[in-house]
């Protein structure tokens, strides 16, 4: 009888320990999937342009998902892609980092203190340079000190001038005017010129209002088959010199 009984408890504690065993592995093979089911497996990019692929990719690959912070991802693929826009970035569990994008499309370049910062419509910095290799955009001119180590690529130009230049700028491009130089004397003298002739613009005065004179202004020109030497959009009405 006790050996009957020794022989019970023998296999009472095999079978708890095989249990044991049992959930012991099926919780850990659980967890471990479910580890690796909430670690990043890529970064889904909307709005990428095929000519410039999107940089940074792989960056979060193998990190829990949970433990990433946006911001720091936006701070990331911002410095790693300067020609896009970082729109919006969002986390969708279990895997995935979803970044919505914008190209951002080069205008001009902006001379700086010892060098040159080509800059997008939007002003956004997409490269800095000591020399400037091509003439495809034109070279804006600036009134104001603006040293080479104040903006980083990404970086926004905050001066109101440039911004509204960058604008009137793709206003001509849409008239199918080419612009072939841009010099910024202050805040209520903005000239861009080109083959065609100079045209003036200001800081001081709405913008949208300065389109639409200077569409219709040059629309009557084309019309009267009037050479213009200068379209002046600065003040009440247009001015125009031959």
């Amino acid at each position: 009888m006790h050996h009957k009984g020794s022989l019970k408890n023998w296999w009472g504690k095999l079978s708890t320990s095989f249990l044991f065993i049992l959930v012991f592995g099926l919780t850990f093979s659980l967890l471990y999937r479910l580890d690796g089911r909430f670690r990043v497996s890529g970064i889904q990019v909307l709005g990428e342009a095929d000519e410039y692929p999107f940089k940074g990719k792989e960056q979060y690959d193998g990190q829990h998902i949970w433990s990433i912070d946006p911001e720091d991802v936006h701070i990331y693929l911002k410095n790693a892609n300067p020609y896009y826009r970082i729109v919006h970035i969002e986390k969708k569990y279990p895997s995935t980092i979803q970044v919505e994008v914008s190209r951002l499309v080069p205008s001009a370049y902006l001379q700086v203190a010892e060098g040159y910062f080509l800059l997008s419509r939007e002003g956004i910095i997409l490269e800095k340079v000591r020399e400037i290799e091509s003439e495809k955009f034109p070279l804006i001119t600036f009134y104001q000190h603006v040293p080479y180590t104040m903006f980083q690529r990404g970086d926004e130009i905050g001066f109101k001038e440039v911004k509204d230049t960058l604008y009137f700028l793709e206003i001509i491009h849409s008239a199918r005017l080419k612009v072939n130089s841009i010099d910024i004397e202050g805040f209520h003298m903005l000239g861009l010129y080109t083959e065609e002739g100079t045209f003036l613009f200001s800081s001081e005065k709405d913008s949208e209002l300065q389109k639409y004179q200077f569409e219709q202004s040059l629309k009557q020109l084309s019309v009267e088959g009037v050479q213009f030497d200068t379209l002046d959009v600065r003040f009440e009405k247009p001015i125009v010199r031959l």
